[in-house]
């Protein structure tokens, strides 16, 4: 064939395919896709950054191993995929995608925590956490962040927080006060779960209404009213963005692993949390021009940014610190930025609080030896409203509190992505799977790093052959912590580490000794004689509801009696 002629084949050929494509636009669009998933399956299975570390099978072909996240909890994947291992491996993810899991290398989480420009939230969480609450100090990255952060963080010191306590104690009080009117009301239990004496009821939702309250209080001085009766929109639109958001399916995974690409498949999910967001966004605007208009109502039109005399809710910090004459204009936030802070404190503050209160009474109800001990060393205490520094030094209080955090952290795991090509020094070396051993991780731009808090925080290497038990009494051992993390509070990665450590630490402390303090005192908490099986669940938190009741939502169901003082 001449050349001439071969031309003339190949324009013939171009053309066929052409018409062919013309045709049938969307089977060639499916054709060309299996075609690139293939080829990334292929790149990043034998080519890819983290291809010859050790790992679990991929257990699905097109969502990898995200079926037994969600049949499972982070912590139980975790430990399925991680004991025994040299302590980091590839987890397989959607579309091909592996990403290495740091798991009890505490060199490794060092590094990472402490280089937050080096190490960003993947695109996908970000995309989750600024749908449902806006670019407040969760969702924001960067100098964003660090400017958010500057502002806040004299809101969330100690000095600021001890003096909140009363109104913490008002809450927890008013909390008490709704339990007992509901035990006096008619049993409607059925079954071995109807007792005398006794009432089965969801603490999931008592201690959630609380500390939404008290976070909304503190917070940005507004009540939501959630322990009361009336409607109040802020609460119904956060209550919302729960239910609709913070929900795992199969189709968040996917979301989670396409980023804002996600943004582009119009699902239910995305329609009711952009109208939920556009609704706290409205009130969220509300109270910051109301905040503002009090704020300049008290000091005659003037805000400085020391001014004593003025609001001391984090909310009213951050507006006299925007406001102050001597920030520069490209340094102020605008209304729209500060009202997403709302947003991100009830979140950050309510969900986190209301968790670990959750958990704790459950392990309390599990374990009625450390609920008497914990009784009796409150009881010991003849003030209603002990200062802080009293109840700082109820040393049982303060076990119970540390253990149940260190066992059932509110968020069990924290993904993290390359900015650029970093090198993550190890502790320990790893065996790749062609037997070369390494010192340091080689992390390429765009890599995907996760630390699992749950599992690090259960390590039998740092707290004992019982480490993932509920034990109290671990912290009266000698030599226990057996090793140090890079965390910011009680050597847990809880409240994660470095600059984008959790600012609200502080204060979910404070909150859940308050609360526990008030309850444990007027109340007994037992697992339900039918015995209803827990799943736990997540998507960020770490909630659960009852098998059987999926469409009831997060509960935890306790009985609860009255203690006889």
């Amino acid at each position: 064939m001449t050349a001439i002629g071969a031309q003339g084949s190949a324009l013939e050929a171009g053309r066929h395919l052409l018409t062919l494509i013309q045709a049938h636009p969307w089977l060639f669009s499916l054709a060309a896709f299996l075609a690139w998933f293939a080829a990334r399956i292929y790149v990043t299975k034998y080519h890819g950054p983290f291809s010859k570390l050790p790992g679990p099978k991929r257990a699905h072909w097109l969502i990898g191993n995200g079926i037994e996240v969600m049949n499972l909890t982070p912590k139980d994947a975790h430990q399925r995929w991680l004991d025994g291992t040299e302590g980091t491996v590839k987890i397989p993810r959607v579309l091909g995608q592996h990403y290495a899991c740091v798991t009890d290398d505490l060199k490794a989480s060092q590094y990472m925590w402490t280089h937050p420009d080096l190490f960003i939230k993947p695109e996908g969480g970000r995309k989750i956490l600024e749908d449902a609450l806006g670019l407040g100090l969760v969702a924001a990255e960067g100098k964003l962040h660090r400017r958010q952060r500057r502002v806040l963080n004299p809101a969330f010191g100690w000095p600021q927080l001890v003096p909140m306590a009363p109104t913490i104690f008002e809450k927890a009080y008013e909390l008490q006060r709704k339990m007992f009117r509901t035990l006096e009301e008619p049993d409607g239990g059925k079954g071995v779960d109807h007792v005398p004496g006794k009432r089965k009821l969801d603490v999931l939702s008592f201690v959630s209404q609380a500390t939404l309250d008290i976070i909304s209080l503190v917070g940005f001085g507004y009540d939501c009213q959630a322990l009361g009766d009336e409607p109040n929109e802020l609460r119904e639109a956060y209550n919302q963005t729960l239910a609709t958001v913070f929900n795992i399916t199969l189709m968040s995974i996917v979301q989670f692993a396409l980023g804002r690409v996600a943004g582009w498949i119009p699902t239910e999910r995305q329609r009711i949390s952009h109208a939920v967001r556009a609704k706290s966004q409205e009130i969220g605007m509300a109270i910051v021009a109301e905040k503002k208009a009090q704020l300049l109502a008290s000091n005659n039109g003037v805000i400085e940014k020391n001014s004593q005399d003025l609001g001391k809710d984090c909310l009213s910090l951050l507006i006299k610190a925007n406001m102050a004459p001597d920030l520069r204009d490209d340094q102020r936030l605008s209304d729209a930025e500060v009202a997403d802070q709302c947003s991100t404190i009830l979140f950050a503050g309510h969900e986190t609080t209301g968790t670990g209160l959750m958990w704790t009474l459950y392990h309390l109800a599990c374990n009625q030896d450390v609920q008497e001990k914990l009784r009796r060393e409150l009881l010991e205490v003849d003030a209603r409203e002990p200062s802080w520094d009293e109840l700082n030094a109820l040393p049982y209080l303060d076990a119970v509190v540390h253990e149940s955090l260190r066992l059932d952290s509110p968020v069990p795991m924290s993904s993290r992505v390359a900015t650029a090509n970093a090198v993550i020094p190890l502790s320990k070396p790893i065996t790749l799977t062609n037997g070369e051993k390494i010192n340091e991780l080689h992390v390429p731009k765009g890599a995907e790093v996760s630390t699992p808090i749950a599992y690090i925080n259960t390590s039998t290497k740092i707290w004992g052959p019982d480490a993932r038990s509920f034990n109290p009494d671990r912290f009266a051992r000698d030599g226990i912590p057996a090793q140090q993390t890079p965390g910011v509070w009680g050597n847990l990665m809880t409240f994660l580490a470095g600059p984008r450590n959790c600012i609200g630490h502080r204060l979910t402390v404070i909150e859940m000794k308050i609360v526990l303090f008030v309850l444990i005192r007027s109340f007994r908490f037992e697992i339900p004689p039918s015995q209803p099986q827990l799943k736990k669940t997540w998507l960020v938190i770490q909630r659960c509801v009852v098998v059987g009741e999926d469409k009831a939502g997060p509960q935890m169901p306790l009985m609860v009696s009255a203690v006889e003082n």
